[in-house]
């Protein structure tokens, strides 16, 4: 019975180790993801400044 007890609780850490490997791996990605969609945004937020700022500099000089 001991014998049989072990195999499961070694199945069971087996299956632990690759769903916390998994979520690392999971969690590394979106990490990835979500700096990816950081610098786009501050790339379109720039882009969006400087054209707004040419407008208001034509807006002064009228």
């Amino acid at each position: 019975m001991n014998a049989v007890a072990g195999i499961g609780f070694s199945i069971v850490i087996i299956i632990y180790a690759l769903f916390m490997i998994t979520l690392v791996g999971l969690s590394i990605f979106i990490m990835v993801l979500g700096i990816k969609i950081a610098f786009r945004a501050i790339k379109a937020l720039d882009i969006y400044i400087e054209k707004n700022k040419t407008v208001e500099d034509q807006s002064e000089v009228i």
